[in-house]
């Protein structure tokens, strides 16, 4: 939250999917507001934990983009151990997996992404 909210009128120009998912996507939830935020933030509980596919994530936002849902999409954040499998081909949009600087596989991830170590 403080990432996001660190940005000015954040939550009033954008729309943030939190999609969890390890080889398949167990939960989806859309913040368009602080208050979004505060209800999540009371109930979110991390779900999945192995076998980690990146794909469905790729092509649930192919989804989302093809049916309207999403129409500007900047970048994919993907809050990740890093060790899965990836898409063979980059987006059109900005991907980024953040990892922990400890615990991370950052060899893992493609050329055509970012890395970005925390």
């Amino acid at each position: 939250y403080r990432i996001l909210a660190s940005q000015e009128n954040f939550f009033r120009k954008m729309k943030v999917y939190f999609i969890q998912c390890d080889c398949l996507i167990q939960d989806v939830t859309r913040i368009e507001s602080r208050a979004d935020w505060l209800e999540y933030a009371k109930k979110i509980r991390i779900q999945g934990r192995g076998g980690t596919d990146f794909t469905p994530v790729f092509d649930y936002l192919k989804t989302l983009r093809e049916t309207r849902e999403l129409k500007d999409l900047k970048a994919l954040l993907y809050f990740t151990d890093g060790d899965g499998f990836y898409p063979s081909a980059p987006p059109d949009y900005e991907t980024a997996f953040v990892l922990l600087k400890d615990t991370g596989h950052p060899e893992l991830v493609p050329k055509w992404a970012r890395t970005l170590l925390i």
